[in-house]
């Protein structure tokens, strides 16, 4: 038993770099259309109609409003979490922490929108768009390596301790792995020939 799974995982590393290859080799979603390069003549300093010249009067107006609305937003989750341990309120404490957790997230999250909106031209937004596809594509298929040896080692427990749960688990990791596998390589495929 022992042979026969170091076998299978032998052979399972040595497809992981024809998979990584596949993840790679997914077709351009935008360069290959014509009617979207003939859309990109415009002008380069604009994005989404903004122009970088009539948006650098807001900025520093714009900034200001963002950065009082998440600090007034802090100190309210401050003081509704001293409150709920106050009053050992749990709604409160969740809603607090909640506020606490995601506001710097969302400050973040909205800083890095506009550092993107402000110096990406259109044509580089194409790149991107394929990068990020193939990053998720990469991620899907070491995700699904990751089942696989992990439903290995679940079957070497079954194989140990004769327990049938970690069966059930390796054969949900094994399909799972299956299925994660064959959408993410085809899921690209199929949508872009729509």
């Amino acid at each position: 038993m022992r042979t026969k799974i170091l076998i299978l995982s032998f052979l399972f590393l040595l497809t992981v770099p024809t998979l990584t290859a596949a993840a790679e080799s997914v077709p351009s979603y935008f360069n290959d259309n014509a009617a979207f390069q003939e859309g990109l003549n415009h002008d380069d300093n604009k994005f989404l109609g903004i122009s970088s010249n009539s948006a650098d009067e807001y900025v520093p107006t714009a900034a200001f409003i963002f950065n009082a609305i998440f600090t007034i937003m802090t100190l309210l989750g401050i003081i509704q979490l001293g409150y709920s341990l106050v009053t050992k309120t749990g709604f409160n404490l969740k809603g607090a922490t909640g506020i606490l957790i995601y506001t710097p997230l969302v400050v973040v999250i909205v800083r890095i929108f506009f550092i993107f909106v402000f110096t990406t031209v259109l044509p580089n937004v194409t790149l991107i768009i394929n990068d990020i596809i193939s990053l998720i594509l990469a991620i899907c298929l070491s995700v699904s390596v990751g089942m696989v040896l992990i439903g290995l080692i679940m079957k070497l427990f079954h194989h140990f301790l004769r327990h049938p749960e970690y069966s059930r688990w390796s054969k949900r990791l094994f399909v799972g792995a299956a299925g994660l596998t064959v959408l993410s390589t085809i899921t690209p495929i199929v949508m872009y020939s729509i």
